[in-house]
């Protein structure tokens, strides 16, 4: 008999029971359902003529605000079989793609002690004689874009092998589950004592016929032959006095830096709370053009990431914070690509391409010239590069061939600065 078990809202009516009822779904996805902390409360949206640093998320600070509602709970109950005996662990495992965080009663933060690479564990104190509450807090919802499987052994073989995970493989949980398991040891044998299922909360989005709350438009000034969007600004105005309970914000010009497509640059979602009104969630997509564009100006990104975080309205970061691989710069050095500046990156390979491009042009043109140099072609071959270093320095080869062709014949000129790469 075990002598530990865990006790949680497995049927999603906002109260840990404690009933028989409830515990029979411990081990029916979705089990224990968690909401990502990712509002900032006790911050008041700012006016929208204004513009700053990101926004701090609640999920970032290492301590647990007063009333924040986010952290889900769940009681660690002993049994008639419990004892004082040995050492007890709460387990996070499985197919891990969030840092939980885990909290006591007293809100003190309970430090994991690794494990396995798919495993997070937290050490906590046998008590045998009383139930003790603790509480998660993630900041991911389900489909994170930044996760990873982990894997115990070799291969997956290994994995399904492993008795550890039987409880999951046996429920063949995806990637947006994992297991909550106490385990004990005592006389060099480690119990598995009792085990449920986590998920993280769907983001839900809003329906297109759900009712307006408040209606978000950039401000694009004319300028002289460069038309604004001022017609539209003034209808909008105008229309908007027949709807008095729906907020309109213009986004000035200084905040949105030129850029009007706000439709692109976030959607608004809900995550279900049991017991509690949903909890807004604004997704910001991972849109780096200006307008259909690039101008490097930047676009509305900064006041998506400013202006919407609050309490109870949580931000969604995570396609931002992805990475693309490594790259390194002239002094050899290694550095992530970030999602932004891979964005920036790839505009660079795109121009260095165009520029390759029209050079083959310019090579056919002058393959027909009477006095043409025939290393030109040996030099423009088409091939695999190592990199765009060299394929930038075989443009310039070319570029210096071009200059010392026949005075008279001048083929179209093209401008090598475009193929400019940081750090080649």
């Amino acid at each position: 008999m075990a002598r530990f078990e865990i006790q949680a809202d497995f049927d999603h009516d906002g109260k840990i029971s404690q009933s028989a009822a409830e515990a029979k779904l411990k081990l029916t996805p979705p089990g224990l359902i968690l909401i990502p902390n990712l509002d900032a409360d006790g911050r008041k949206r700012p006016g929208i003529g204004k513009i700053g640093d990101p926004a701090r998320l609640d999920f970032a600070d290492e301590a647990w605000p007063a009333g924040d509602k986010e952290l889900t709970p769940f009681i660690v109950h002993p049994t008639a079989a419990a004892d004082g005996d040995g050492r007890l662990f709460i387990e996070i495992a499985g197919r891990i793609c969030f840092r939980p965080k885990l909290y006591d009663a007293d809100r003190r933060h309970i430090r994991s002690e690794g494990g396995a690479r798919s495993t997070h564990v937290f050490a906590i104190a046998v008590d045998p004689a009383r139930d003790r509450m603790f509480y998660i807090e993630t900041g991911h919802l389900r489909g994170d874009p930044l996760c990873q499987l982990r894997r115990t052994g070799s291969s997956p073989q290994a994995r399904l092998r492993s008795s550890r995970f039987a409880e999951f493989n046996k429920l063949l949980l995806g990637a947006d589950f994992a297991l909550l398991r106490l385990v004990s040891q005592r006389s060099g044998v480690t119990t598995i004592e009792d085990s449920a299922v986590l998920s993280h909360a769907p983001l839900i989005f809003v329906d297109n016929t759900a009712p307006a709350e408040r209606l978000y438009v950039a401000e694009i000034p004319d300028r002289g032959t460069v038309g604004g969007n001022s017609p539209t600004l003034s209808g909008i105005r105008d229309a908007s006095k027949q709807f008095p309970r729906v907020a309109l914000a213009v986004v000035p010009e200084n905040v949105n830096k030129g850029d009007a497509w706000l439709q692109d640059q976030f959607q608004t979602g809900y995550c279900h709370r049991p017991g509690l009104p949903p909890l807004r969630v604004i997704l910001h997509l991972p849109r780096a053009r200006e307008n259909v564009v690039t101008t490097g100006k930047g676009n509305l990104g900064a006041f998506v990431a400013y202006h919407f975080p609050e309490s109870d309205q949580a931000l969604y970061q995570r396609f931002w914070e992805r990475t693309f691989g490594k790259a390194r710069d002239e002094t050899d050095a290694e550095h992530e690509i970030s999602f932004v500046d891979s964005f920036e990156l790839s505009s660079e390979i795109d121009s260095v391409w165009a520029v390759y491009a029209q050079a083959r042009e310019l090579l056919l043109e002058l393959e027909r010239a009477p006095s043409i140099d025939t290393t030109l072609g040996e030099i423009f071959q088409i091939q695999t590069f190592e990199g765009l270093s060299e394929a930038r320095l075989r443009l310039k080869r070319i570029g210096k061939k071009v200059a010392g062709q026949s005075q008279n014949h001048r083929p179209p000129a093209f401008n090598l600065r475009s193929t400019r790469l940081p750090g080649c």
